[in-house]
């Protein structure tokens, strides 16, 4: 079977908000993410962490820092960090010693006549601390705070993680912790061990032993792939990682190995970035996705529709496409077609009521339980309908293949698949296949497609921030939020508490936001705002946070 992907990605976005037109705002500053270093997805991008601070002298020439009244400790997707460089707070923003945290997510730093560079599956990450600027593949990052050196040790604003490296980074001052939910969390290396990362340049598979050619800072390096290597799959778009095998790693991607001391390879984490939909419009030299994005394959390209190579000139409007590039550099290395089949069988129907196949292998109907997103734990069904007494399979997209289905009756052939852990899907077709004696049926596709969401609902900037203090009587309180799959929050779970009191109903709620702007002047004093929230499949999120309504500071005015 040719390898393909057909797991589409859910188009992420971080939004401000402007208090005088907060829709308006929300609407301008789209910006296009990677996924995850996931979650993709922006968290606390573009406000500095608002802390409680004593007072403080600031010594001209020196970074200033304030002591945290408490140790403060790191998590690296639920992994407690070995600190030796701890987190300092400076002119109330929090920030981070960056070597330590690179080397927890199994990335190497470099650092050349004052910058600092990484290679991420997102790109390439530079830093100069003598100007303060930062960039990813050459484009400048915008963000609040200055990275600074303190006895040999680069400190970056902890926002910068999110921004440069795509990840969920979250502080909660209260209990002094920073969790950092990482898609890219390869590990370091073990002791004496080393990490290769660039993009998969060749795969000899038929070698007696096999190798792997990466292009690492443009030169390229052969690792034979020894035996008991690991091997997986990342979906940077919908943060969803997989088990795979060296049949799943295609050139092009990004790729990061990770090699034992003796040089024997340990594993290999293979990134892509995927986007899909279904097509509105095909030329010979484009094709154009129903959500107007604009599709112009190279020549390099693999195209494939239902699994077999084809030319734009087979695509049809209508067919569902999955668009693979390289998230690194933006290169397109597949267009995934597929055509779902006319009709399917209900599941409990027999073969003689489905028109019993008129050749030796045939798949009259395909169907699935899925009708709405599945969360972790959850069972997904497949029924096949189809020639008797053959050997039948399933695939979903290309994560999961040859999957067994049993032939409970003639020509019933069902399956079942418990939904793991970090399994994000957003609308992936899935196959079906059928042997009969040594004939092969044509692959059949069900018409329902599946969404799977086991990260729960990322709550990513609100306002007023954590201990402000702010001196409007009617302050806009907002947040934002984010799931893996484009459209997934159930945005009637949304629930805005203010003081104690519901005030959801007063509230402007979207799939990516909830705004509210109180009608009557709030009273002086701390006042505490809690958010819950839930995805279409049931997962839970809710923060809790205080802000301050300031006399003080409106008589200074």
């Amino acid at each position: 079977m040719n390898r393909q992907n057909n797991a589409p990605g859910s188009a992420r976005f971080v939004a401000t908000v402007n208090p005088h037109d907060p829709g308006g705002e929300l609407r301008r500053n789209r910006r296009w993410l990677v996924g995850p270093l996931a979650i993709i997805v922006g968290c606390t991008m573009g406000f500095a962490v608002p802390v409680s601070i004593g007072a403080k002298t600031v010594v001209r020439h020196r970074v200033p820092s304030e002591k945290p009244a408490q140790t403060i400790v790191v998590f690296v997707n639920g992994t407690r960090l070995s600190l030796v460089e701890t987190p300092e707070i400076v002119a109330g923003r929090l920030y981070l010693p960056l070597r330590p945290i690179l080397s927890a997510l199994g990335i190497p730093l470099i650092i050349d006549q004052g910058m600092m560079m990484a290679s991420l599956p997102t790109g390439a990450f530079a830093i100069r601390t003598s100007s303060g600027q930062a960039t990813l593949d050459g484009e400048p990052i915008p963000f609040s705070g200055r990275p600074f050196d303190r006895q040999g040790v680069t400190y970056i604003p902890y926002a910068l993680i999110s921004r440069a490296f795509a990840g969920a980074v979250s502080f909660d001052q209260h209990v002094g912790t920073v969790e950092i939910v990482s898609p890219y969390f390869v590990g370091a290396p073990p002791p004496g061990g080393s990490a290769v990362t660039g993009t998969v340049a060749a795969i000899d598979r038929v070698s007696r032993v096999p190798e792997l050619t990466v292009m690492t800072g443009g030169n390229p390096r052969s690792i034979a792939l020894t035996t008991g290597a690991k091997y997986w799959l990342e979906d940077v778009s919908i943060r969803t990682q997989v088990p795979a095998t060296l049949a799943g790693i295609v050139v092009g991607d990004a790729v990061h190995v990770i090699l034992a001391k003796n040089g024997s390879v340990l594993s290999v984490h293979d990134f892509f970035k995927s986007a899909s939909g279904s097509l509105a419009a095909v030329s010979p030299q484009a094709v154009a996705l129903a959500d107007g994005r604009l599709v112009v394959p190279k020549k390099t390209t693999l195209i494939t529709l239902d699994d077999v190579p084809a030319g734009l000139g087979a695509l049809m409007v209508g067919d569902f496409v999955t668009i693979r590039s390289n998230p690194q550099t933006g290169d397109l290395r597949q267009i995934v077609a597929s055509r779902a089949v006319s009709s399917a069988a209900p599941s409990n129907a027999q073969p003689s009521d489905i028109h019993a196949a008129t050749s030796a292998a045939e798949i009259s109907g395909v169907t699935i339980s899925a009708i709405r997103p599945l969360r972790a734990g959850e069972t997904l069904s497949v029924d096949v309908n189809g020639t008797p007494g053959g050997r039948a399979s399933f695939d979903i997209g290309d994560y999961l293949e040859d999957l067994p289905l049993r032939e409970e009756r003639p020509g019933l052939y069902r399956g079942r698949f418990v939904i793991p852990e970090r399994f994000n899907l957003a609308e992936v077709p899935v196959y079906a296949h059928l042997v009969v004696g040594e004939v092969s049926a044509p692959r059949a596709q069900a018409r329902q497609r599946l969404t799977t969401l086991t990260t729960t609902p990322l709550i990513g900037d609100f306002a007023p921030r954590p201990q402000a203090s702010v001196n409007d009587r009617r302050p806009t309180i907002y947040a934002t939020f984010s799931s893996p799959a484009e459209d997934g929050i159930d945005t009637r779970s949304v629930r805005l508490n203010l003081d104690g009191h519901d005030v959801s109903g007063d509230a402007t709620c979207t799939s990516s936001y909830v705004i509210y702007m109180p009608t009557h002047d709030l009273p002086d004093g701390p006042r505490r705002v809690t958010l819950r929230l839930q995805d279409k499949a049931g997962n839970i999120s809710e923060r809790s946070w205080i802000f301050t309504i300031a006399p003080t500071q409106r008589a200074m005015q």
